[in-house]
């Protein structure tokens, strides 16, 4: 792949709205500046050890904190799989995932992964182990990580910035799983990259009156979704 490389602006610390659940600045962000944009057709993702340019776009990001369901959590993926469980006990562990030092540093399968990607992989590893799973879960998961996407790149400018700098590439998450990436084969349904083609298009007319907003939460944890 080529890209339009620009420099990579790192800010140390995060910066939260005392008086809203958005974040103001990330701890650590990478955007395309001076309005450059992807050349590409295509733009594969999925992890920092696959490729480092791209892998803002995926679920394993840990360089910005994802406020879901009145929780923080570590990385998009992290809020994903402690969705799979309404009981808030269990969801702890997700909220409290670290790179190192948290506790889970015996999971297997850690060792091949380099430091970007050991929270992503631990939280994904650990909602394997999530018994049972809630009932509904099948038919709301693609809504979860909607919401979840675009939480996580509505309330941070620069990764909105980045997102928007794809254009209209095709963006696939180049990822073994068959449901959420295109699969080994390459004829996965690649969901997580269409989920963020529309969050990406809803993004970029988020100033029309048909943009999309959440608001309110129901019973079981998902945000409604209405239009002002």
């Amino acid at each position: 792949m080529s890209f339009i490389i620009s420099a990579v602006s790192c800010c140390l610390g995060s910066c939260f709205n005392l008086f809203s659940s958005e974040i103001t600045t990330p701890k650590c962000e990478t955007y395309w500046s001076n309005n450059e944009t992807f050349l590409d057709n295509e733009i594969r993702f999925y992890d920092s050890k696959t490729n480092r340019e791209t892998a803002f776009l995926g679920n394993f990001y840990d360089e910005a904190l994802v406020f879901y369901d009145s929780a923080w959590y570590p990385c998009a993926e992290a809020a994903f799989q402690a969705a799979k469980t309404l009981d808030k006990t269990k969801r702890e562990s997700f909220k409290n995932l670290l790179r190192t030092g948290d506790g889970y540093d015996y999971l297997p399968g850690l060792e091949t992964k380099i430091d970007e990607d050991r929270v992503g992989h631990k939280a994904w590893y650990l909602g394997r182990q999530i018994s049972p799973i809630r009932s509904d879960w099948e038919e709301v998961k693609d809504q979860v990580m909607h919401e979840i996407v675009y939480i996580k790149f509505n309330n941070s400018s620069i990764l909105k910035k980045s997102l928007l700098a794809t254009g209209d590439a095709i963006l696939l998450e180049d990822a073994p799983n068959d449901y959420w990436g295109i699969g080994k084969g390459g004829k996965g349904q690649n969901k997580l990259g269409k989920i963020l083609m529309q969050v990406r298009e809803e993004l970029s007319s988020s100033r029309s009156s048909s943009s999309p907003r959440f608001h309110n939460i129901d019973n079981t944890g998902l945000r409604k979704r209405i239009s002002f």
